[in-house]
């Protein structure tokens, strides 16, 4: 027996055979085969199925569960069960989203199901195809290595009928099953090389037909032929070895219906191995035969593609004889030439645009009146579409002739249009010859007469110069004008800076021993001198001169020093002042406020950092003291206008006392202030006029 198994081809089948022989494993019994494999049930069990089923349920996923938990934790016990139960790695996979998330995962499972059901529903089987998928075995783990079937003759007892001897009947079934194999294994694979020559052919047809005519490769044409001839070679092969393994199966299953001695289990299996080779080689031919369509129609498109390049060039070569169009640089002589080259191709990509849509429209109503056709079962109104169809095939043949016949006349008239039309050019250089000495004498004249109106044209471009030279001099007289203007008003601009910085000098002016109140001088001259100036002609300055205090013309303003002195003395009434309201007050209180004045000390540093960095202050909370501490820190500086703004914080017997202080230093702040606006007017005018 273990003899009989080495030398058996088929005791032996690896996973990786290109078509499954199902076989059944040797520990299965003969009564357990049987009712595997046969439409008999077996005998039912008296027990509750929903108990065990649930429990044995529970316990495979625990078990499942806790093996996927240990195999992500221990890459090699991982790698190992991936080895020998493959789908455990995909679950793993998707349980601890290593490739996708959740969502892509169920996204993607049901596209494919999407595709699936779409396939389904468009697609037919055979009845062949469906009785085979029926009678299909189960099929055997993939993950086992290897099968035996050593012992698929068994008994329920283990005994051997009487009347039979087990090794030849072994021999005659191993036999048959290494034929199968051998069948499927020829067969099969050879189908799959003619598909992929196909293939590859199709593939250079494709690169053929997408390359434009000069930019052929040389070397296409060969591999082309090459894979035209491997396609031819491969296509006899497959269909020999097809044919031979088919008829070789049919013997096999003439043999296993005839006198073979084996029990009806092994018969029955091999039956369905032979089924199942069947199956297989006719899939693989059925998409061997779609592969050849598709090359079929390549083939054919293809040679429509070089029927109308040929076409073309022979329509070229009609038109414009000598003329190659699959040259580098391909060349026409003349316009006359190239415009009717366009003519041509343009007339021809109109006509086969207006065609491809007619076409699209008919084919599209036709295949909608078939499918409406198709549905209502009318074959005699399909057959008058098919008449329809081979109508117009043929008036496409015909168009195709006329237009063929259409191009050999008109060339045949461009030819004899371009004859007359050299004798014509003959006639015509004759003709021109003869008028060439006409227009000689006529030229002479014409000359002669061209040559009197150059010389009128050149006396009048010279009184033109003269003209131009005659308006040169008024413009310089026009600039010299200017600039005399110019010098005038910047005299004019220097007198009125010289009379400006006399109105400021006199409001800075300050005679020594002198009393404050003897040094008041009027500001009327300094005014007067600036009105002066301007006579009326700058309204800036007029607006600024009127807007002076009248006072200040009048009677004049104190200078800086007398309104300094003047505020020491204001100050020193103001500190004793200090407590003492604006409408008076009882003694005690003019006393009192006398006494703080004279108990207070002058503080070292009257300004506080706060004010001086421009921070938040609130005024309202001074007193008079410190009031009069700031003013007198800004007056120091010669700021009369911060020293102004302090004063005026003032309030009681202190503002009072300062009120005609706050006037004069007011009234000379305006006055200084005009004066300094009219000094900045002047100054910008004197430079306007020095650039």
């Amino acid at each position: 027996s273990d003899i009989w198994h080495k030398k058996n081809g088929l005791a032996r089948v690896n996973r990786s055979i290109l078509v499954r022989l199902y076989l059944c494993n040797q520990q299965v019994p003969y009564h357990q085969y049987r009712y595997k494999h046969t439409t008999y049930p077996p005998p039912s069990k008296k027990s509750n199925p929903a108990g065990g089923l649930l429990v044995t349920f529970g316990a495979i996923t625990l078990v499942g569960g806790l093996t996927l938990v240990y195999a992500k934790k221990d890459p090699e016990f991982r790698e190992w069960l991936g080895r020998h139960v493959p789908v455990t790695e995909s679950i793993i996979r998707f349980m601890y989203q290593e490739d996708y998330t959740y969502q892509d995962s169920v996204l993607n499972f049901l596209g494919s199901t999407k595709e699936f059901m779409v396939e389904l529903f468009t697609s037919k089987k055979s009845d062949e195809e469906k009785r085979l998928e029926k009678e299909r075995c189960d099929i055997v783990d993939p993950t086992v290595e290897e099968y035996r079937v050593d012992n698929i003759i068994q008994h329920t007892e283990g005994k051997v009928p009487s009347g039979r001897s087990e090794g030849p009947t072994k021999k005659t079934i191993a036999q048959l099953e290494e034929a199968i194999k051998t069948a499927s294994e020829v067969a099969v694979p050879a189908y799959g090389k003619a598909i992929c020559t196909l293939k590859d052919y199709m593939e250079q047809v494709d690169i053929i037909i997408d390359s434009s005519i000069e930019m052929h490769n040389p070397q296409t044409w060969g591999i082309l032929r090459q894979r035209s001839e491997a396609k031819a070679k491969c296509i006899e092969a497959a269909e020999a070895a097809a044919n031979e393994a088919i008829e070789n199966l049919n013997k096999m299953r003439g043999a296993l219906e005839s006198d073979i001695d084996a029990p009806k289990a092994a018969i029955d299996q091999a039956h369905r191995n032979l089924d199942r080779v069947l199956f297989d080689i006719k899939q693989a031919k059925q998409a061997y035969v779609e592969e050849k369509a598709k090359c079929d129609l390549t083939e054919k498109y293809w040679r429509k593609v070089e029927q109308a390049r040929s076409y073309f060039l022979e329509e070229i070569e009609t038109l414009f004889p000598g003329t190659n169009i699959c040259e580098r640089r391909f060349k026409l002589e003349g316009s006359t030439d190239l415009d009717l080259f366009l003519l041509h191709v343009m007339s021809h990509v109109i006509y086969y645009q207006k065609e491809l849509s007619k076409m699209q429209t008919i084919m599209d109503n036709r295949m909608n009146q078939a499918l409406n056709l198709a549905r209502q079962c009318k074959p005699e109104e399909l057959s008058d579409i098919v008449i329809e169809k081979r109508l117009e095939e043929e008036r496409k043949c015909k168009d195709l002739e006329y237009q063929k016949k259409a191009l050999c006349l008109r060339a045949d008239g461009e030819r004899d249009l371009r004859r007359q039309m050299k004798l014509q050019a003959e006639a015509h250089a004759d003709h021109i010859r003869d008028a060439v000495l006409l227009k000689e004498k006529e030229m002479e004249r014409k000359a002669q007469r061209l040559l009197d109106e150059r010389l009128a044209a050149e006396k009048e471009e010279y009184k033109l110069q003269l003209a131009a030279m005659v308006g040169r001099l008024r413009g310089v007289d026009s600039a010299l004008k200017a600039r005399a203007k110019a010098d005038s008003s910047a005299q004019q601009a220097q007198a009125l800076w010289g009379a400006c910085q006399a109105l400021l000098a006199a409001i800075k002016a300050n005679t020594p021993c002198v009393p404050w109140d003897k040094q008041l001088r009027p500001l009327t001259p300094e005014i007067n001198a600036i009105e002066q100036v301007t006579a009326g002609s700058d309204e800036l300055i007029e607006s600024v001169v009127n807007g002076i205090p009248k006072e200040a013309k009048r009677r004049g303003v104190f200078s800086e020093d007398a309104l300094r002195e003047r505020f020491l003395k204001v100050e020193r009434v103001a500190r004793r002042l200090a407590l003492v309201p604006e409408g008076g007050a009882r003694l005690p209180v003019y006393l009192l406020s006398y006494l703080q004045s004279a108990v207070l000390m002058s503080t070292h540093n009257p300004m506080p950092a706060s004010e001086l960095l421009d921070q938040r202050t609130d005024f309202s909370q001074m007193d008079t003291y410190e009031i009069l501490a700031r003013a007198r820190y800004w007056l120091d500086r010669g700021d009369f206008t911060q020293a102004l703004r302090y004063m005026n914080l003032l309030k009681g017997a202190a503002r009072t006392v300062s009120s005609e202080w706050l006037y004069e230093t007011r009234l000379m702040l305006e006055t200084q202030q005009a004066a300094q606006a009219l000094m900045a007017h002047a100054q910008a005018q004197g430079l306007m006029y020095l650039q």
